[in-house]
């Protein structure tokens, strides 16, 4: 898993997250979140590869919001797809997380 890349340009963090949030891979997700929590400007956890989760990758995800949150430091979310809305919601953790509501289908 690659660490947070930061954009000069736009001044921002992005934290590309991986397929598998899982508890095999919370080493290397703990440390992308904690590297990704040091950055001053803003972080995007972007979310378009993520495929399957678990309780372990939920919880790493909730403590990165939260202690972002705490200090008061901008980052928001970016291709929050299927997988992680659907165990978000099973386990309950849907406003913890500050998940953006889903874009409308076009019908």
């Amino acid at each position: 898993m690659a660490g947070p890349r930061k954009h000069k340009k736009s001044g921002e963090c992005r934290v590309a997250l991986g397929s598998e949030l899982v508890i095999g891979g919370a080493p290397e997700l703990y440390a992308q979140l904690g590297e990704a929590l040091a950055h001053p400007e803003p972080v995007i956890l972007d979310a378009m590869a993520v495929a399957r989760l678990d309780t372990a990758g939920l919880q790493l995800l909730a403590a990165f919001v939260e202690a972002r949150n705490e200090t008061l430091a901008d980052w928001h979310w970016e291709n929050v797809g299927t997988a992680l809305r659907e165990c978000a919601a099973q386990l309950g953790m849907e406003r913890m997380l500050e998940l953006p509501d889903a874009a409308p289908a076009n019908d």
